[in-house]
């Protein structure tokens, strides 16, 4: 009778198993959105941004954006979350404008979560 009810008690979580190991809640980042400006009123911002920690989800994490050319990642694949020690990834600018773009952190259970970004002339 016990190792039926250890049986009906597995099969009402899903049984669980690797692909769901690490799995702390929902997948979320430090950011939701970043704006980088330029120095200049003829330059777009250049250098090291920041550091983004990756929260929740199931590690390991993939990094990407829609706008390639015009931001630059330390890693493209966060193998922990902050919880378990690690799980960031740095953003950097490369002098290329744009108005509108997104970065996209997924996780291994394609969970996803996005972070706007722009990167404008500055002011002076």
């Amino acid at each position: 009778m016990a190792s039926l009810a250890l049986l009906a008690t597995l099969a009402a979580c899903g049984g669980g198993g690797d692909d769901e190991a690490g799995s702390s809640g929902t997948l979320t980042t430090s950011m939701t959105s970043i704006d980088l400006k330029g120095g200049s009123a003829t330059t777009c911002y250049s250098g090291f941004a920041y550091r983004v920690f990756v929260y929740g989800g199931a590690a390991p994490y993939q990094v990407v954006t829609d706008v390639p050319d015009a931001l630059v990642f330390n890693q493209n694949e966060v193998s922990t979350s902050v919880g378990g020690v690690g799980g960031y990834f740095d953003v950097s600018g490369n002098g290329v404008c744009f108005a509108k773009g997104t970065i996209i952190v997924t996780d291994k259970l394609n969970n996803r979560t996005t972070i706007a970004v722009t990167n404008v002339v500055g002011t002076s």
